[in-house]
């Protein structure tokens, strides 16, 4: 898993290694994060299928154990869209570990900020403060529109990450790793 973080994530993490990856990948996501009720809210997004993931409260300690906490709230966030078990399951365990880098592309950063202004029309009705995994928000922000292209060619977030995952194979990318 890449995560390709705005410059407030990555001054947030400090993390030990930055790698500069240029492609674009099924594992790469973008991360940045709010402050809501003096908490920090992240956001996850996927690069190729624009799919949310949100998490709540998170703290920096929480970041030791990142792989097992984002495998997590990827595969609630899919199953709370409606994705198979087995689909969610295949996904996440492919994950295999996380790299940091900064962004590269500024139509993908535009694209998050977008997400990031769509996710404050849904705080107010979704966002449960007891709770870290914010699948509702998550939820919200997958059955949005998507336009690339100047909007002339327009998707929802849930139904690309379906198609991606549908077409997938498995085992090239578990042999790669």
């Amino acid at each position: 898993m890449h995560l390709r973080c705005t410059r407030r994530m990555l001054d947030f993490l400090k993390p030990h290694s930055v790698v500069e990856q240029t492609t674009t990948d099924f594992f790469s996501w973008h991360a940045d994060f709010q402050i809501v009720a003096r908490k920090k809210l992240f956001i996850l997004m996927h690069d190729q299928s624009r799919f949310c993931v949100v998490l709540y409260g998170l703290q920096k300690k929480d970041f030791e154990n990142a792989l097992v906490f984002f495998r997590h709230a990827i595969y609630v966030t899919m199953r709370a869209t409606g994705y198979s078990h087995d689909l969610a399951f295949r996904y996440t365990s492919a994950l295999q570990d996380i790299t940091y880098g900064p962004t590269h592309d500024r139509k993908l950063v535009a694209q998050l900020n977008r997400a990031v202004s769509d996710m404050w029309a849904y705080l107010d009705d979704h966002l449960v403060i007891s709770q870290m995994l914010q699948p509702e928000v998550a939820e919200r922000l997958n059955q949005s529109p998507v336009g690339t292209n100047h909007w002339k060619m327009v998707h929802f977030p849930y139904q690309k990450m379906f198609e991606y995952l549908e077409a997938w194979d498995v085992d090239s990318h578990v042999k790669e790793a």
